[in-house]
């Protein structure tokens, strides 16, 4: 189990977020280890033992109370360490059952017909499932063991949304934790889930060399759903996106299905800031990503709803690919960034290394039982989306705010001090707002220009929003409903004024 806490604390439970945890086989914790590091890829520092106990502190002073399902240390815990605890566990469920659970309850609303027992009859006469993040992970999960079929040879779910979510949830694994890589910690670089397949056509797998696609069981049963992934810049700097479309050596495009289409919701950030929200720093260095991507989801929601009701075709895939020139590595010396005041471009994305977790562990399958620590096989190519000469994606969905843009719009953020400092800040965007007048971006350098000189008055700035959302309302990425929001959003905006 591994912590990086959000605030300094006395106890922390065994559990990650939403999960309980699992208890140890014995409150003697002589046989765990209990170990620190300040940066993601220090080494890590044993605590000795009789400095931590299974137990709770939070009333108690240390020893504390003795506790199955929490951990405390002497000194406490403080905002600036990842720990990271080993320990043997006992009673694990059988969590990939949730699977199961899903399958059987929608095949049974969907397909019920005129059971009493179904309260929807035979209402329902399609399927969607949207899942962001975790719940992304889980829709991966479920339709590449083949839950997209139920008992009786049937189709589940007709579509699916998995937004931000490039890899898939580590269920159906013997002590399986769910709610571990959450967004308070470090991007945890062992935590399964980005092990391949995360394609969905069959691509090689980097230990095995055998072919593996997302799609596999379902193509076998003609199962498979009508798909629209959705993506923002944080999948791609912090996530590995790239290799969801192209090979692990980043040489060339993968095929992509037509049962598939991608979209890089370009400019956001993996938590989606609500549309007109200030950004703010938190742990970070930098100010948050403030671009919205709703509208664009929004859009695309209704495409995939018209894709499978009315075999509508949605628009083409948006995403960067390395035959456009648009998925290039990131070397920060090559990328292309505008040289900002201030900023030091390093250390930008999040490497992605092939984990060797044991002869029990299917990796194809994301099953079984894994030996942890994991060892490490190789490193894979993850490449990212170039940028133009205000640092701001080119390629995907450019949305309102990339199109009449107030700053550079990243993917990444690094940690503030004493959270960290300088590891990325993981889930998290950043905006660097641009000079006001032009002679505010002469006198500190910056090469972008100002917004003075490219709106020129407050009125012209809601004027190129406009602009922006009704081509986009052209191209079917954002609800015609939705124009007007964005336009007060930038009338009441302090822009110029």
């Amino acid at each position: 189990m591994e912590y990086n806490p959000d605030k300094a604390s006395s106890t922390l439970p065994l559990g990650a977020r939403f999960s309980a945890g699992y208890e140890p086989v014995t409150l003697d914790n002589r046989t765990a280890v209990l170990t620190a590091r300040v940066h993601q890829d220090d080494a890590r520092v044993t605590i000795a033992n009789d400095r931590w106990a299974f137990a709770d502190c939070t009333s108690t002073p240390f020893p504390g109370v003795p506790a199955r399902r929490m951990i405390c240390l002497q000194d406490g815990f403080d905002t600036d360490h990842i720990y990271e605890l080993t320990y043997e566990a006992k009673d694990p469920p059988v969590l990939g059952l949730g699977f199961a659970a899903t399958r059987d309850l929608v095949a049974f609303l969907r397909h019920g017909g005129g059971d009493a027992q179904n309260p929807l009859g035979d209402a329902i006469r399609s399927t969607l499932l949207h899942g962001s993040s975790q719940s992304g992970r889980y829709a991966r999960g479920f339709l590449s063991l083949g839950f997209n079929q139920d008992e009786d040879s049937r189709v589940v779910f007709d579509g699916m949304n998995p937004n931000v979510s490039p890899a898939r949830i580590a269920l159906n694994i013997r002590f399986a934790q769910p709610g571990r890589d959450s967004g308070l910690q470090h991007i945890e670089h062992h935590y399964p889930g980005t092990d391949a397949p995360v394609t969905w056509a069959p691509s090689p797998d980097p230990i095995t060399g055998e072919m593996h696609g997302l799609l596999d069981r379902c193509t076998a049963t003609k199962t498979c759903p009508k798909i629209i992934q959705t993506v923002t810049d944080t999948e791609y700097w912090q996530r590995g996106m790239s290799l969801n479309t192209a090979d692990a050596g980043g040489t060339r495009d993968l095929q992509i299905p037509g049962n598939v289409r991608i979209f890089h919701m370009t400019g956001s950030q993996h938590t989606g800031s609500v549309p007109g929200a200030a950004p703010s720093k938190g742990i970070c260095q930098l100010l948050s990503d403030p671009v919205s991507y709703h509208y664009t989801l929004r859009a695309l929601m209704v495409a995939l709803q018209d894709w499978v009701a009315e075999d509508k075709e949605p628009p083409a895939s948006r995403y960067p690919s390395i035959a456009a020139g648009t998925l290039v590595a990131p070397d920060p010396a090559t990328f292309g960034f505008p040289r900002i005041p201030g900023m030091k471009f390093t250390a930008m994305h999040n490497p992605r290394t092939v984990l060797e977790r044991g002869p029990q562990f299917n990796a194809a399958e994301l099953s079984g039982v894994m030996t942890e620590p994991p060892v490490a096989k190789r490193d894979l190519t993850v490449l990212m989306p170039k940028v133009d000469a205000d640092g701001n994606s080119i390629d995907g969905v450019r949305p309102v705010a990339l199109q009449a843009p107030l700053g550079t719009y990243l993917g990444w953020n690094y940690r503030a001090a004493g959270f960290g400092e300088g590891d990325l800040c993981d889930n998290t965007g950043a905006f660097i707002p641009f000079a006001a007048t032009k002679a505010e971006r002469l006198a500190s350098g910056d090469p972008r220009l100002s917004l003075e000189e490219r709106y020129g008055t407050h009125g012209g700035y809601v004027a190129a929003v406009r602009k922006a959302a009704d081509a986009l309302v052209a191209e079917r990425l954002m609800l015609p409903e939705d124009v007007a929001g964005a336009v007060a959003i930038a009338q009441r905006s302090n822009v110029l004024r």
